[in-house]
Order: C-alpha cells, then structure tokens, then sequence
C-alpha cells in the first residue's frame, strides 16, 4: 500500500485497513549472494544506497520503510494519510514479521514461485 503512496499524484484517494488482529510487518535488504562475481562492487553499491541522502529518496520512491536511523521522519510523512502503514517499535516486539525458511525450503519456494511464473 505504501509503495502506492509514494508513486500517486492524490494518495488521499486509496483507503487502506489492517486486520484488528495486526499485519505483519516486511523488510527488504540488501545481500551479496556468496558466489558473487564482484563483491567489492556490490559493497560499494549497498554503501551508496544506505547514505542517508539516498535512503531518502529510496523509501519516497518504494513507499515503506528501511531500517536506518535518520529515515524515520521522511516515511512518517510519506504515510501521514494513513497510520495504519506506520511501523512501531511495539509490531517488532510483537513478533510480527517474516523470517526466512532453510535454504532447502527457500529453493523449494523459489522453485513452487518459478513453476507459477512458467505456468
């Protein structure tokens, strides 16, 4: 939902709701795969996207937030029509987020998700 904040000319016309139960709470990141042809190039990289400088601009243009200090105002503007995309401290305590599965059952998944893309 957020992502779509950020890229709408008129956010006030979507509405969004979270099930009183709570939603969980997604985070990308940024990983350098172990067989990577140019890890030195790919730390280089991730060092330039966590300057906060283009933190700011990255979650303006995803629409949800990164963990860096300093970050925190700039989604809490983003989704100021809507306190339901806010994350809080108290949804981390609450366990409310995913976590990745063994590497037998990520490769599984990914395989399960490539099978659905093919179909």
């Amino acid at each position: 939902m957020a992502a779509m904040l950020a890229q709408a000319e008129d956010p006030t016309v979507f509405g969004f709701e979270v099930a009183r139960e709570g939603a969980p709470v997604n985070s990308d990141c940024y990983a350098i795969p172990a067989n990577a042809r140019h890890p030195g190039t790919a730390m280089l990289f991730i060092d330039y996207m966590l300057r906060p400088e283009n933190v700011k601009k990255n979650v303006e243009y995803i629409g949800y937030p990164m963990p860096v200090r300093g970050s925190e105002d700039t989604y809490s503007a983003l989704v100021e029509p809507f306190p339901q995309c806010m994350v809080t401290a108290q949804d981390l305590k609450d366990d409310r987020y995913f976590r990745n599965g063994t590497a037998e059952a990520e490769q599984r998944r990914d395989a399960a998700w490539t099978d659905v893309k093919a179909g």
